[in-house]
């Protein structure tokens, strides 16, 4: 275990930046709860309503707060009846709402889900079957309240400290989130990590020396299984559903940037890892050196098409590797 005063000094001044005090807990519980217990009453009886994600977790950053609510359907109704009665009662649900400033976006996980822009506040309500094993899913997004449940389980409240300083670490060095855009580490990544290693600097440690790490807390398959199972940078085995990898959207240059200041922190500890100051571009030596390589770049520009993120990123990366 890594000790000493420098790092000591400097997470604590983090951790003061970044954990949100008692009164934005509340605050971010009571919406939540609203949210829940509003759907709750438009729903039929079936019909199960379950807050999941970083606030019912406890896991969120100051001021950066999502709030994931999950339909959950029983395996009686269609996959397209939870598509369209998940997306019917969350516009509903959202209409219901008093707010200065509303927006609604259909985003797309395996399936469609509704994505609401409430007075700052983003809401992800996401249909999906309730399920209680990983052999009973029908859909990518079932298992996300078994995450859930499985971080509130084993997850101390000074190991969601840790996962802050985690999450505040990758957002400094650009590697945080799952979606294409990044390819990085997902929340639900950075909760897992913090189980296995207990701390932030015990991970640091780890990741200084990291090749081709592989981790299962869970189903004990040993690094070689691993590997043949898997093909990734990366492999973390979701503790449940021993089927998948939840490092899977990490690339390679991902896990190097991470390795890299790992590193780099062990050596100096600074706050500028967690808060880097922006960078300007200095364009006169960038030319100088396509000059001295003899290299062009080419730029395409064109408007943004009317997709979301998560759809568009992908076929960009798909089109600039052709």
């Amino acid at each position: 275990m890594i000790v000493g005063r420098d790092y000591a000094r400097v997470l604590r001044s983090v951790l003061k930046r970044i954990k949100p005090d008692a009164k934005e807990v509340s605050e971010c519980n009571e919406f939540m709860n609203y949210i829940t217990t509003t759907l709750n009453a438009m729903t039929p009886k079936d019909i199960e309503i379950k807050a999941v994600g970083s606030v019912a977790k406890g896991t969120f950053l100051k001021g950066d707060t999502d709030f994931d609510v999950f339909i959950l359907f029983p395996k009686s109704y269609y996959v397209k009846d939870v598509e369209l009665l998940g997306i019917k009662w969350a516009k509903e649900f959202v209409k219901k709402i008093k707010a200065e400033e509303k927006k609604i976006e259909i985003a797309y996980a395996q399936h469609p889900y509704l994505r609401a822009f409430i007075d700052g506040k983003e809401i992800d309500i996401v249909p999906s079957y309730k399920i209680t094993d990983a052999s009973e899913i029908e859909t990518a997004v079932d298992r996300s309240p078994l995450h859930t449940e499985y971080i509130k389980e084993h997850m101390t409240e000074e190991m969601k400290d840790e996962v802050r300083l985690l999450k505040q670490f990758l957002k400094g060095i650009g590697i945080y989130g799952a979606e294409g855009k990044v390819m990085g580490f997902s929340g639900y990544l950075c909760e897992l990590l913090i189980l296995a290693h207990s701390s932030f600097l015990n991970l640091l440690e780890s990741a200084s020396s990291w090749k081709s790490p592989c981790y299962d807390i869970e189903h004990g398959m040993s690094a070689d299984e691993l590997r043949k199972k898997f093909n990734s940078p990366m492999i973390f085995v979701d503790p449940v559903d021993g089927s998948r990898n939840v490092a899977a959207a990490v690339s390679k240059t991902s896990l190097s940037i991470f390795i890299h200041y790992a590193n780099k922190f062990l050596r100096k500890p600074s706050e500028k890892f967690f808060f880097p100051t922006e960078k300007k571009v200095n364009l006169k030596w960038m030319a100088k050196q396509l000059s001295l390589r003899d290299s062009k770049i080419y730029l395409l520009e064109f408007e943004k098409p009317k997709v979301v993120d998560d759809i568009l990123w992908p076929q960009i990366l798909n089109l600039s590797s052709k």
